[in-house]
């Protein structure tokens, strides 16, 4: 064995080593946040919720936002006061979302046939846009924090 391969296997005898003592892999990639979450994901999901079941914006409450991208929101139908939840991630400038009431978890709004919500900030300014699977097209504008202005 001449001095160079001596000298390749005792560099990786002694990093193997290394990496043992410390429980660490070289080909570990570093630990990274999940999905960079929208700072307004939630009022995103709660404008959703209301141009979807066509409800004030202002009655839609944030439940939780997670460090998966999903947001949960809430309402309570005026008429009857029952819960009616959903929640919500972001595609891009496409909203998914998907019900989650206690006795009905719903699927993700992302088939093709599914009509399609979109959305755009500008300023504190929240437009909505509904496009529906026969093409028509629904749209609203929120204050964020606000009610729908037209």
């Amino acid at each position: 064995m001449n001095k160079k391969h001596f000298f390749a296997i005792a560099i990786m005898v002694f990093t193997t080593l290394i990496l043992i003592k410390y429980n660490s892999d070289p080909f570990q990639r570093p630990p990274t946040a999940k999905y960079d979450v929208n700072p307004q994901l939630g009022e995103i999901c709660k404008a959703t919720a209301a141009i979807t079941f066509g409800r004030e914006y202002k009655i839609m409450k944030l439940d939780q936002l997670d460090t998966d991208g999903i947001a949960y929101v809430h309402y309570n139908r005026p008429s009857d006061n029952s819960r009616w939840a959903i929640k919500c991630k972001l595609d891009g400038y496409q909203v998914i979302w998907a019900s989650n009431n206690p006795n009905n978890t719903g699927r993700w709004r992302n088939d093709p046939l599914d009509g399609k919500i979109h959305y755009s900030i500008s300023r504190n300014r929240l437009t909505m846009i509904q496009t529906f699977s026969d093409g028509s097209v629904d749209s609203k504008t929120y204050d964020v924090e606000q009610e729908a202005i037209n």
